[in-house]
């Protein structure tokens, strides 16, 4: 996006004022009055002034310099510019780099979203096209940079001749990755349960953690406990990220099928399991209660599994 501003040529009288020859005839006056004369002051068709504010991509916060770039920056003797920025997504530490034609350049924040920029000289720059200077922030996250084209007093360039002159601008901004590496979850498993194939995304990652190996998880090599396991990888915008999940193994239950029982034949009891909590159960009867009620004809055995 590019918004254009042309501003209003000064009259030759405003930039040139009237100087006295001292009474006689002035040069080009027929008429014998004592009129001053007048230089006018030509000012060509000037090409307008490019200024952009450079874009950046970083995988995790940090320190960033975003470049102020010109195009056609010449025969500027003094400049006034305004930024807005989104201050609760980055903090502004100051200019670099900046071009010695515009040495003495300062920027400050006027506001807590703006920083204002001023520069002048008695010498005009003549840059041409290229890098004018750094704008440097520690970025938290996300945000956009824009100048300021509106507010009045705030952003204009002014030629050698206190003209001032036409510009138009380009804005840009700072994204910060988001982490895209994912793990999938790993149900509980028991003590004495089959080792299990860990997933990751997007491919090509490292997984480690306690009882991983070569990308498996074994409960065998760690026993009874919750463990953290991670993996690590980089996305398609080459930005390295970390995720995890945690596995918890479970200790294999000590179960009881009760005390043993004498009945009449062709009575029915009943035998209670116990095994503690979170556990289920399965009798050789094909019973899945905790309790079930059995009527043997003869000896007979009930297990517990």
């Amino acid at each position: 996006h590019q918004d254009v501003h042309s501003f209003p040529t000064r009259r030759s009288s405003d930039l040139f004022p009237s100087h006295d020859r001292g009474g006689g005839d002035d040069v080009g006056d027929d008429d014998g009055g004592d009129d001053d004369a007048v230089i006018l002051g030509v000012n060509p068709n000037v090409p307008p002034i490019g200024l952009s504010l450079g874009s950046a991509f970083i995988c995790s916060p940090g320190n960033v310099s975003i470049p102020v770039s010109v195009v056609n920056f010449n025969d500027v003797a003094a400049l006034g510019l305004a930024v807005q920025y989104n201050s609760s997504a980055m903090t502004f530490t100051g200019v670099s780099s900046v071009d010695a034609s515009v040495a003495g350049l300062s920027a400050v924040v006027l506001t807590s979203n703006r920083i204002s920029i001023n520069w002048v000289s008695g010498t005009s720059s003549q840059l041409g096209s290229g890098q004018l200077f750094n704008l440097n922030f520690s970025v938290q996250s996300s945000g956009s940079l824009n100048w300021d084209s509106t507010t009045a007093g705030m952003t204009g360039l002014v030629s050698t001749f206190g003209q001032p002159l036409p510009l138009y601008y380009g804005n840009g901004g700072v994204q910060v990755a988001q982490n895209s590496v994912s793990i999938a979850p790993v149900s509980n498993l028991c003590a004495n349960g089959a080792p299990v194939t860990l997933q990751g995304s997007p491919s090509g990652g490292t997984f480690s953690g306690s009882g991983v190996s070569a990308g498996v998880f074994n409960p065998a090599l760690v026993g009874p406990g919750t463990y953290l396991v991670s993996y690590t990888a980089t996305d398609a915008s080459s930005c390295t990220f970390t995720s995890g999940t945690f596995v918890t193994v479970l200790a294999l239950p000590i179960g009881t099928a009760g005390p043993d029982q004498t009945i009449c034949e062709g009575s029915t009891t009943t035998l209670t399991a116990s095994a503690g909590s979170g556990v289920s159960y399965l009798w050789s009867t094909g019973a899945t209660t905790q309790s079930v009620s059995v009527t043997p004809t003869g000896s007979s055995t009930a297990c517990l599994s």
